[in-house]
């Protein structure tokens, strides 16, 4: 039967070896993955008793070592990854809430410089913006095309320099 304590102590050396020195792994990292594999070697004992028993148990629990160090790297290098990748969607989703914010501020503030224009010019303004052509505009309200023209285009002038103005 092995002993978790006997591992902990007789292998401490040559698991923080292999952590720190072949995977770079810091000192924290080292305990971390000395712990697991005691545990492991601890969990799978009958293992090593019913299939090595020709193997050194030194050979075996190396192997453990070099499993779980190569896995706490897959681990790290996996949630690196899921961090980076949360960071960028939650960086990508405050970028869209702000500009889904500026725009419905700007749309509120074009409303509100529109509203200010007089009746005809409104008139003109919400036709062309619901895509009706100057010559339909210009039947539809019973005034020439340049009328229309006119209006659409003065319209547009003020509803900008209001926006630019307000901004």
């Amino acid at each position: 039967m092995i002993l978790i304590n006997d591992v902990y102590k007789n292998y401490k050396n040559l698991t923080f070896g292999i952590a720190m020195h072949q995977f770079n792994f810091s000192y924290e990292d080292a305990e971390d993955i000395h712990n697991e594999v005691c545990l492991k070697v601890y969990l799978s004992q009958h293992k090593f008793i019913g299939k090595y028993k020709a193997h050194s148990l030194s050979a075996w629990i190396k192997i453990i070592i070099l499993n779980t160090c190569v896995n706490y790297l897959k681990r790290r290098r996996r949630d690196y990854l899921l961090s980076e990748i949360q960071e960028n969607t939650l960086t990508d989703e405050r970028v869209n809430i702000e500009k889904n914010i500026i725009e419905k501020n700007q749309f509120e503030l074009m409303e509100r410089c529109i509203d200010q224009l007089g009746e005809n010019e409104k008139r003109v303004l919400d036709l062309v913006r619901q895509n009706y052509t100057q010559s339909k505009i210009a039947f539809l309200l019973n005034i020439s095309q340049a009328t229309v023209s006119r209006q659409r285009t003065l319209a547009v002038m003020k509803v900008r320099n209001r926006v630019h103005m307000a901004a």
